[in-house]
């Protein structure tokens, strides 16, 4: 069995995001199946054309009403998924709605 080597623990989860790069001129819609305070990772539809910087957006599970953007660098590709770590100094969160 391998040693869980993450510094946070990370949650399942199932929460649609998006991922922009480019200065924000491409987007892609994306699926954050676990994440942690550190890192998430991230079912996309083709990995390989997602650069090594991104932004991350989806919907603060904890807090209604909530969206995290955070920049996050690529650490590991798969098949259909990318694991990526947060800056932590980018994360940002903004109340939505009314």
């Amino acid at each position: 069995m391998l040693k869980e080597r993450r510094r946070q623990p990370r949650r399942p989860t199932s929460i649609l995001g998006l991922i922009t790069f480019d200065s924000g001129k491409s987007t892609a819609p994306c699926k954050i199946a676990n994440l942690s305070a550190s890192g998430a990772l991230i079912k996309v539809g083709a990995p390989c054309e997602v650069p090594d910087q991104l932004s991350l957006y989806y919907d603060d599970p904890d807090v209604a009403l909530q969206v995290v953007a955070a920049w996050c660098f690529v650490v590991r590709r798969g098949a259909r998924e990318i694991a990526v770590q947060f800056l932590h100094d980018s994360i940002m969160q903004a109340q939505t709605g009314a």
